[in-house]
This record gives C-alpha cells, sequence and structure tokens, in this order.
C-alpha cells in the first residue's frame, strides 16, 4: 500500500480510517544459493568506503548475472567497482541512486566467495543502505533462486569535531531555543553547511534568535538551510547558532516530543586547503530528553555536607548500565540527559579513596547498642554503614569490628560492608528535568566525620 489509498463511507462521502498491512511474495522452495552485502560502521566523511558484494552457495555454471543495486544518494556517492574476484565482462551503469551490473562469463565458472567490491563516497551524514532491486538474476541455463541479503553502511564515530542540535525543554504554546553548537573542532574552520529538518507538526520556524557568526539562513518547508564561509582560519567551537521556535503539541504523556536532525549536505571544511573536516553530527530535538542533575556528598550532616567529587555515577534502567558520568571538582555535580522513564543513581569509589573512621564512631555505635540512643543525624544510610558484617541488624558483633580496626587497622574478614556505601535513589522522569541529590557514607563513620571523602 501507498501513499494516496482512501476508503470512502457511500452515504456520507467521509473517509474511513484504515490501517493497511502490506504483504510479501516469497519463494516458496528452499533457498541454499546467496547474495550478501555487509553492515559497515566504518565509514569516514569525504572519504571513500569498499563495500563487498559475496556470493554463498551458487551452483557453478552461472554464464550471466544481472544485479540492481540501489543506494542512499546523495549520502553517498558511487565512484567504481574495484578487485573483481573472477574472469569475464562487467559492466556498470550508474544513474541516480542505482546501479546496474552485468557478468557474463560463457565458461561458468564457480563464484563462490568475495565477487568483486563496490567503492563509494561517503558524504554523510547518518547511515546509507544499499539493497538489491528488481531486477535482479542469476543464469545457468534457467534462473537460480537467490536469496538477497541488503546492507548498510555507517559512520565511524570521530575523536573529536562535533556538531551538535541541542536537546530542549518546551511548554505547548511557547516559543523554544533551540542551539547548534560546535566542540572539539580544529580552529581553521573556512566554511559551514547545514541542512537542519524539524518536526513540522510540532514545530513553526519564527526565527534566528542568536547568529554571532552571520550565517546565511534559509528555510523551506520543514528544511532550514545554513550557509557560512569566511576567508580567515576561525574557530567556530561554541554556539554557532540558535534557531527559534514556535512549539505545539498535544497534552500527551509522551510532551509531544520533536526531533531535530541533521540531513544529507551537511559538511565543514578548513581554510586555506578546503578539505572537509570528517565530524560528529548529533541529532536533538524538544521534549526527547530531560536533563537528570544533582550532587553526591558525603552524609556529614549536622556538618556541612562534603562534596564527594571524581566519583563515577551510573545511571541504570532495571539492571542494566546506561550511562556513566564522573562528579565534578570541588561541587559533586552529576549530569545525565535521558528521555522519559524510571532509572537508579549508583556511586562507585575512585581507585586512591582511603576509608575512614574515629573512636567517636565507636562510642556512638556503644551508646546505641546500651542505652538505645539514636546516632547522630539519624537515618537509614548510617544505620547500614553501622551493619558491618550486613546480616541485618547492628549489633556488638559490629562494634567488635569496629574497634578491631580503629585499634590495630584489621578488617576482619566477617567485615563484608563495602569501605564506602551509597544511597541508590529511584529517578522518574516525566516530561520535565529533575534533581536528584544523594549521598555516600564510609561504613563503620557513623559520625560522619571526614575531612577527604
Amino acid at each position: 500500500f501507498s501513499t494516496g489509498c482512501i476508503i470512502t463511507a457511500p452515504t456520507s462521502g467521509n473517509n474511513i480510517a484504515v490501517t493497511y498491512f502490506n504483504g510479501s511474495v516469497l519463494h516458496s522452495g528452499a533457498i541454499t544459493a546467496f547474495a550478501s552485502l555487509p553492515n559497515l560502521t566504518t565509514a569516514v566523511q569525504n572519504q571513500t568506503i569498499d563495500v563487498p558484494l559475496t556470493f554463498s552457495g551458487m551452483p557453478s555454471g552461472i554464464t550471466t548475472i544481472n544485479l540492481t543495486l540501489a543506494y542512499d544518494n546523495p549520502r553517498m556517492s558511487f565512484v567504481s567497482v574495484v578487485s573483481p574476484m573472477y574472469m569475464g565482462t562487467i559492466t556498470t551503469n550508474a544513474a541516480g541512486s542505482y546501479i546496474c551490473l552485468t557478468y557474463t562469463n560463457p565458461s561458468g565458472p564457480a563464484i563462490n566467495g568475495q565477487f568483486l567490491v563496490l567503492r563509494f563516497m561517503y558524504n554523510g551524514i547518518g547511515t546509507a543502505n544499499i539493497s538489491f532491486s528488481s531486477p535482479c538474476q542469476f543464469i545457468n541455463g534457467s534462473p537460480v533462486q537467490v536469496g538477497y541479503t541488503n546492507g548498510s553502511v555507517s559512520p565511524a564515530p570521530i575523536a573529536n569535531n562535533i556538531a551538535q542540535i541541542g536537546y530542549v525543554t518546551g511548554i505547548s504554546g511557547t516559543p523554544v531555543d533551540v542551539p547548534i553548537t560546535f566542540s572539539s573542532m580544529p580552529t581553521d574552520i573556512g566554511a559551514v553547511t547545514m541542512s537542519v529538518v524539524f518536526d513540522q507538526t510540532k514545530l513553526t520556524y519564527v526565527k534566528e534568535s542568536d547568529n554571532p557568526y552571520n550565517a546565511f539562513v534559509q528555510v523551506k518547508n520543514n528544511v532550514i538551510t545554513i550557509a557560512w564561509m569566511s576567508g580567515s582560519p576561525t574557530n567556530i567551537n561554541g554556539s554557532f547558532i540558535t534557531l527559534m521556535f514556535d512549539y505545539v503539541s498535544d497534552p500527551t504523556p509522551d510532551c509531544g516530543p520533536a526531533a531535530i536532525t541533521f540531513g544529507d549536505g551537511c559538511q565543514v571544511a578548513s581554510t586555506p586547503s578546503g578539505a572537509i573536516v570528517p565530524t560528529n553530527w548529533l541529532n536533538g530535538g524538544v521534549n526527547l530528553k530531560f536533563k537528570i542533575t544533582g550532587t553526591l556528598t558525603y552524609d556529614s550532616d549536622p556538618s556541612p555536607r562534603l562534596p564527594m567529587e571524581g566519583y563515577t555515577i551510573y545511571l541504570k534502567s532495571g539492571a542494566n548500565v546506561i550511562a556513566t558520568t564522573t562528579t565534578a571538582a570541588g561541587t559533586g555535580f552529576f549530569e545525565f540527559l535521558e528521555p522519559n522513564g524510571t532509572y537508579t543513581l549508583e556511586a562507585a569509589v575512585p581507585v586512591g579513596k582511603i576509608w575512614y573512621g574515629d573512636f567517636d564512631d565507636e562510642y556512638y555505635l556503644l551508646d546505641y547498642l546500651i542505652y538505645g540512643n539514636t546516632f547522630p543525624y539519624d537515618n537509614p544510610l548510617r544505620e547500614l554503614a553501622a551493619d558491618l558484617d550486613q546480616n541485618g541488624s547492628v549489633d556488638f558483633d559490629d562494634d567488635y569490628f569496629l574497634l578491631e580496626r580503629l585499634i590495630y587497622d584489621v578488617k576482619d574478614p566477617l567485615w563484608t560492608a563495602p569501605d564506602y556505601l551509597f544511597e541508590n535513589p529511584t529517578v522518574v522522569v516525566s516530561c520535565t528535568d529533575v534533581t536528584k541529590d544523594f549521598m555516600g557514607l564510609c561504613s563503620g563513620n557513623i559520625n560522619g566525620a571526614n575531612s577527604t571523602p
């Protein structure tokens, strides 16, 4: 089914909402011969990439092959056929987004393995598909039934050179500013061309709210073309341009997410050479992802809580770690950018951090065990830190383990609690940014005193 299918009621003349299910025709026999294209993930913008065409299970005696291959143009440009592996005549006709290959060899050799290599220029950006298209035919006196596996070419991550469309949050019926930034780029840039595609059902382009480089901007339908050129080498790192949209969304739980993506034709060039600078083009949008921020601090109440800097923070969805970051120096600050969902936070100790405890801790533990007094600034983390053998209760064995370590600097084998414990808070992201602070504490450090957490 394609665009334009309509079913209309006879009396009202109204169109009826219909779900259309596509079908296909498959060969009913067992297919044993295959033609395959790989999925490559090593493409670099403005460089060539070789895509091998391989055969397996082909019978001998094949004298003629006709193949039609479709590929994403202009994301890739076809260069040539290289490295043919078999004797015979190969003719190539490439036009638009199609390559027609014909192979003839009256001797009909067995042609399994790599047959040839298709060389493309990868122009970027995003994944380019390469697929077998009709007509495709293998003949050894009669047509051979062949199974076809399509392939793709994806960009390899570049160590530096980042172009980023920002993730922003918006309220229905209000304007939103979406920044486009560059980072870790060379400082000799002379030209930038960008094609930016936005969701026209949710966004209406208004203007550039910030354009420090005076880039040329042209809008047609849902595509914004941005062009800038300079004869002088320029450092474009930082904010390059900010686009303002009117944001309209339905009042639905998904916040009306609206994607804004880089399209085909995005390029950055250096000057004066004019060489294309391979770049990571990272998409963004409105209400697609939200910030999870917070600080990790030591449970040193009632004194001011001390920041725990250099600790690894894990963001988990269920049992899976989906993102990590490191707390900032001096503040213990961390930040994630994630879609709606329920997450948990965990932390890990940096190399070189040592356990801390003192005799005041042993005093407060005895005070708790003998007189039933609470720990200083009592909370679940303090109680967890006091249960050194992790048996679910705080008892005199825990007091013995703590005293043994303080006097003899020996950690008893039954002291199974890790040297550092952390809260593991749940974070629910639902269409808004979330701030969630949490704490860490040394096991046994019941009074929370620690000058260098």
